[in-house]
């Protein structure tokens, strides 16, 4: 697969059904028979802030959905912590339900593999982790099987997470609808402002400043006004 080529095709991702498709290109090339990407939020203790894209069984997603298998994923706690790429006979297993979810995994064509783990900034608490693999026991466990291919996978993981990070970017902003007023507030509640603070630069009220950010916690979701901030940081919407 030419590298230029895709990163030319991952540069103009519009939707995750293109995504899939360009990760269902990849597979097949490489002679590997499923792939998953996961974006997630570090910590995440429910499936709210989880993405995928699969080129995979989807009955392998609606698994690992209704058994919680994120809470135990051997492959994301391995991300969470990790830059360097891993094949799974290489992945640290703790637990017999981090064990558990590899073998029910090796039935869905990761008999094989390796992951890619990738990571934002360090203002952004969103994880990703490109997991490949192959109904070939073999296909993957050695060093040189994956080495020929490691450049165009990280290539692949990194793009795919900025892809989703820029989607999730775009929902947040529709879904709360965010003024250049509301920017304004947040960004001063970033950079450590009190509402009397904000009252003074906006001419108006600290029972205002604290009502507007009462309204913003709403519609973005989140309890206080500094996850709000911290919420739409780590979306580089306060650039």
């Amino acid at each position: 697969m030419d590298l230029q080529r895709l990163h030319l095709q991952l540069a103009k991702l519009t939707n995750p059904q293109d995504a899939a498709v360009i990760l269902r290109e990849f597979v097949a090339e490489f002679g590997a028979t499923s792939a998953i990407f996961t974006s997630y939020v570090v910590g995440d203790p429910t499936l709210d802030s989880y993405r995928f894209i699969l080129a995979a069984d989807q009955a392998l997603c609606d698994t690992y959905q209704k058994r919680y298998w994120f809470l135990n994923d051997p492959c994301t706690v391995y991300a969470n912590s990790n830059t360097e790429p891993i094949r799974i006979n290489m992945l640290p297993v703790a637990t017999a339900a981090q064990r558990e979810i590899l073998d029910e995994s090796a039935k869905y064509g990761f008999r094989s593999g390796f992951i890619v783990p990738v990571h934002g900034s360090a203002s952004s608490s969103r994880a990703g982790v490109l997991f490949v693999g192959s109904d070939d026991p073999q296909r993957f466990v050695s060093r040189d099987s994956f080495d020929s291919i490691r450049p165009t996978a990280r290539l692949l993981a990194i793009e795919l997470y900025d892809f989703i990070l820029s989607m999730v970017r775009r929902q947040l902003l529709d879904a709360a609808d965010l003024s250049t007023d509301d920017l304004a507030i947040l960004r001063m509640q970033r950079d450590g402002f009190q509402s009397k603070d904000m009252a003074k630069v906006l001419s108006t009220t600290p029972a205002a400043v604290d009502k507007r950010f009462t309204r913003l916690n709403q519609r973005l979701g989140v309890a206080t006004r500094r996850q709000a901030a911290d919420l739409v940081a780590q979306y580089g919407i306060l650039a």
